[in-house]
């Protein structure tokens, strides 16, 4: 091997399966290419305590990227973490000019998730544990802490957008129309996967060329772009497969991070 490589990886419909499993064969070769030298970093929109089991199953000591570039967390040094919040004062002032458009709401922080209006909520937002008790009320009275990655359904997605746009430290990614409406995410500035891959490119001193990235939704597009070789998954998204240069032959359900890799990593990088 000639540098390590930093690779970044999605997992739901990336790295998982439609079961929301990693099958052995790509545990196995993960494994394989890390103890050679090269760091494998599960990179997902979702908090750490809806990735550790993946993280548990891999059982790798590489970086863990959650709430889509938000939390950067070090297994290696005992889950020391780079964090990205959203400014509190900004969050909840938001939350206050939209508050008659919110259908629900959930906000997580370092050591809580806030939500509004939990029968709402959809349910792939929570991710339930002892150790970030929930707290259920109206977030912008509650909350205290600067949130990572709030999740909310609003009935009005215009004057969402245009709330949003007063804001300099806030950014949003939408979803789309669902029953109960609009579904957004929010995140700061400073905090997407294409900014934790160049985040971690300068931490571990990785050349360009040796970056690559997997995933499958909007949320992944820009940790494709910034990576070397951006590799969007079959399933994914048209947006995401036309803004990649690197298109999986295999699917989530195939395999595909780890076949796309081997040939990747067959060039001799």
């Amino acid at each position: 091997m000639k540098d390590k490589c930093l690779i970044l990886c999605d997992l739901d419909s990336t790295l998982l399966d439609d079961k929301k499993r990693i099958t052995k064969k790509s545990i196995r070769y993960i494994k394989k290419i890390v103890e050679e030298g090269h760091l494998f970093c599960i990179s997902t929109g979702r908090p750490i305590q809806g990735c550790i089991k993946y993280v548990n199953d891999l059982n790798i000591s590489c970086p863990i990227i959650t709430d889509n570039g938000a939390n950067i967390y070090y297994p290696d040094a005992n889950m020391e973490y780079d964090e990205f919040p959203i400014p509190l004062n900004d969050f909840k002032n938001l939350l206050n000019d939209i508050r008659d458009i919110i259908v629900c709401c959930a906000a997580g922080t370092r050591n809580y998730t806030f939500v509004q209006n939990r029968s709402l909520v959809p349910f792939w937002v929570l991710h339930e544990d002892s150790a970030h008790p929930i707290i259920e009320g109206v977030i912008a009275d509650e909350i205290k802490e600067e949130p990572f990655l709030p999740s909310l359904t609003v009935s009005d997605d215009n004057r969402f957008i245009e709330a949003v746009a007063n804001y300099s430290s806030i950014d949003y990614c939408l979803w789309g129309k669902f029953e109960n409406g609009y579904s957004f995410d929010l995140f700061s500035k400073k905090s997407s996967k294409g900014n934790a891959l160049l985040f971690l490119k300068n931490k571990y001193g990785i050349r360009n060329d040796r970056t690559i990235a997997f995933g499958d939704q909007l949320n992944d597009l820009s940790m494709i772009k910034n990576a070397y070789y951006g590799c969007a998954m079959i399933n994914g998204v048209e947006k995401l497969k036309s803004e990649a240069n690197v298109v999986t032959k295999y699917n989530n359900n195939h395999d595909g991070v780890i076949k796309e890799l081997k040939r990747i990593l067959k060039k001799g990088l």
